[in-house]
Protein backbone atom coordinates (compact mmCIF):
# COMPACT_ATOMS: atom_id res chain seq x y z
CA UNK A 1 0.00 0.00 0.00
CA UNK A 2 0.93 3.58 -0.42
CA UNK A 3 0.36 6.72 1.62
CA UNK A 4 1.08 9.78 1.97
CA UNK A 5 1.81 11.07 5.46
CA UNK A 6 4.15 13.14 7.62
CA UNK A 7 6.76 12.36 9.80
CA UNK A 8 5.40 13.74 13.41
CA UNK A 9 8.24 12.21 15.72
CA UNK A 10 12.04 12.01 14.83
CA UNK A 11 14.87 11.13 16.73
CA UNK A 12 17.73 11.79 14.51
CA UNK A 13 20.36 10.32 17.40
CA UNK A 14 18.21 7.13 17.45
CA UNK A 15 17.37 7.53 14.02
CA UNK A 16 13.52 6.10 15.08
CA UNK A 17 10.47 7.72 14.68
CA UNK A 18 6.71 8.37 13.91
CA UNK A 19 4.90 8.82 11.24
CA UNK A 20 1.15 9.98 10.65
CA UNK A 21 -0.61 8.75 7.61
CA UNK A 22 -3.46 10.37 6.09
CA UNK A 23 -5.77 7.51 7.07
CA UNK A 24 -5.19 8.95 10.62
CA UNK A 25 -2.64 5.54 11.00
CA UNK A 26 0.52 5.98 12.78
CA UNK A 27 4.15 3.72 11.81
CA UNK A 28 6.76 3.71 13.80
CA UNK A 29 10.11 3.99 11.34
CA UNK A 30 13.42 3.74 11.15
CA UNK A 31 16.15 5.51 8.56
CA UNK A 32 16.93 2.04 7.06
CA UNK A 33 13.58 2.91 5.90
CA UNK A 34 14.41 6.12 4.30
CA UNK A 35 15.08 5.75 0.41
CA UNK A 36 15.75 9.34 -0.52
CA UNK A 37 19.07 10.79 -1.01
CA UNK A 38 17.89 14.25 -1.56
CA UNK A 39 16.29 14.90 1.98
CA UNK A 40 16.71 13.94 5.39
CA UNK A 41 13.57 13.23 7.91
CA UNK A 42 12.26 15.75 9.85
CA UNK A 43 9.62 16.54 11.33
CA UNK A 44 6.74 17.58 9.75
CA UNK A 45 7.96 16.53 6.64
CA UNK A 46 5.17 15.36 3.99
CA UNK A 47 6.21 11.90 3.17
CA UNK A 48 5.30 8.99 0.64
CA UNK A 49 5.10 6.14 2.88
CA UNK A 50 5.31 2.50 0.60
CA UNK A 51 4.51 -0.76 2.42
CA UNK A 52 5.05 -4.03 1.01
CA UNK A 53 5.51 -7.64 1.75
CA UNK A 54 7.58 -6.33 4.96
CA UNK A 55 9.49 -3.95 2.77
CA UNK A 56 9.21 -0.35 3.79
CA UNK A 57 10.16 2.60 1.65
CA UNK A 58 9.78 5.86 2.65
CA UNK A 59 10.51 8.90 0.86
CA UNK A 60 10.02 13.20 -0.04
CA UNK A 61 6.78 12.49 -2.75
CA UNK A 62 6.77 14.11 -6.14
CA UNK A 63 3.88 16.75 -6.95
CA UNK A 64 3.04 14.20 -9.67
CA UNK A 65 3.07 11.15 -6.82
CA UNK A 66 0.66 13.04 -4.43
CA UNK A 67 -1.79 14.07 -7.12
CA UNK A 68 -1.63 10.12 -8.41
CA UNK A 69 -2.25 9.07 -4.74
CA UNK A 70 -5.11 11.86 -3.46
CA UNK A 71 -6.58 10.67 -7.10
CA UNK A 72 -6.35 7.11 -6.91
CA UNK A 73 -9.11 6.81 -4.04
CA UNK A 74 -12.25 8.51 -3.74
CA UNK A 75 -13.01 6.86 -0.67
CA UNK A 76 -10.10 8.60 0.76
CA UNK A 77 -11.31 11.68 -0.57
CA UNK A 78 -14.64 11.56 1.12
CA UNK A 79 -13.26 10.59 4.37
CA UNK A 80 -11.01 14.13 4.11
CA UNK A 81 -14.22 16.18 3.51
CA UNK A 82 -15.91 14.38 6.24
CA UNK A 83 -12.89 15.21 9.09
CA UNK A 84 -12.86 19.03 7.64
CA UNK A 85 -16.30 19.69 8.06
CA UNK A 86 -16.13 17.72 11.64
CA UNK A 87 -13.31 19.94 12.75
CA UNK A 88 -14.93 22.61 11.11
CA UNK A 89 -18.13 22.85 13.35
CA UNK A 90 -15.95 21.84 16.37
CA UNK A 91 -13.81 24.80 15.77
CA UNK A 92 -16.76 27.44 16.52
CA UNK A 93 -17.12 25.87 20.03
CA UNK A 94 -15.89 27.33 23.14
CA UNK A 95 -13.70 24.37 24.71
CA UNK A 96 -13.16 24.34 28.33
CA UNK A 97 -12.04 21.74 30.61
CA UNK A 98 -11.08 21.36 34.30
CA UNK A 99 -7.90 19.59 33.70
CA UNK A 100 -4.87 19.47 31.60
CA UNK A 101 -5.57 16.06 30.65
CA UNK A 102 -9.26 16.48 29.40
CA UNK A 103 -7.93 18.66 26.99
CA UNK A 104 -5.49 16.02 25.80
CA UNK A 105 -8.23 13.56 25.31
CA UNK A 106 -10.56 15.95 23.50
CA UNK A 107 -7.96 16.61 21.08
CA UNK A 108 -6.94 13.04 21.00
CA UNK A 109 -11.11 12.68 20.16
CA UNK A 110 -10.84 14.71 16.96
CA UNK A 111 -7.97 12.31 15.64
CA UNK A 112 -4.66 14.72 17.13
CA UNK A 113 -2.18 12.16 18.00
CA UNK A 114 -0.04 13.28 21.39
CA UNK A 115 3.66 13.95 20.00
CA UNK A 116 4.68 15.43 23.46
CA UNK A 117 4.33 16.16 26.90
CA UNK A 118 6.65 17.54 29.32
CA UNK A 119 5.99 19.47 32.21
CA UNK A 120 8.53 21.86 33.48
CA UNK A 121 9.17 23.39 36.50
CA UNK A 122 5.39 23.03 37.47
CA UNK A 123 4.61 24.41 33.66
CA UNK A 124 3.20 21.38 31.67
CA UNK A 125 2.92 21.37 27.50
CA UNK A 126 2.04 19.39 25.30
CA UNK A 127 1.48 18.81 21.56
CA UNK A 128 -0.82 17.24 19.50
CA UNK A 129 -0.53 16.38 16.08
CA UNK A 130 -2.96 15.63 12.97
CA UNK A 131 -1.93 14.82 9.04
CA UNK A 132 -4.69 14.65 6.66
CA UNK A 133 -3.98 14.57 2.58
CA UNK A 134 -2.27 17.80 2.93
CA UNK A 135 -2.87 19.66 5.97
CA UNK A 136 -0.46 19.44 8.97
CA UNK A 137 -2.56 20.53 12.42
CA UNK A 138 -0.74 20.74 15.55
CA UNK A 139 -2.39 21.83 18.70
CA UNK A 140 0.02 23.25 21.74
CA UNK A 141 -1.58 23.18 25.35
CA UNK A 142 0.47 25.32 27.74
CA UNK A 143 -0.38 24.68 31.32
CA UNK A 144 0.87 27.63 34.06
CA UNK A 145 -0.48 27.58 37.62
CA UNK A 146 -4.41 26.93 37.09
CA UNK A 147 -4.32 28.55 33.14
CA UNK A 148 -4.40 26.32 29.87
CA UNK A 149 -3.82 28.36 26.84
CA UNK A 150 -4.86 26.19 23.65
CA UNK A 151 -2.57 27.44 20.46
CA UNK A 152 -3.70 26.07 17.36
CA UNK A 153 -1.73 25.77 13.78
CA UNK A 154 -2.63 24.90 10.31
CA UNK A 155 -0.02 23.93 7.96
CA UNK A 156 2.53 26.14 10.08
CA UNK A 157 -0.15 29.65 9.86
CA UNK A 158 -1.32 30.40 13.82
CA UNK A 159 -5.22 29.99 13.57
CA UNK A 160 -7.53 31.64 16.29
CA UNK A 161 -9.68 28.98 18.15
CA UNK A 162 -13.44 30.41 19.47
Amino acid sequence: MVFIGMIFQFNSAQGTGLIMLSNGETKEFSTDDWIDDSNLPKIGLEILYEDSDKLIKIKVPSEEEKSRIKNKSSADKKNVEEVNIDKAEVNEETVSFSTFDEYIQYYQGLGFKLAKDSDTNGSRTASLRSYVMGEFEEIILQQSDSKTTVTKTINGKKVDIH
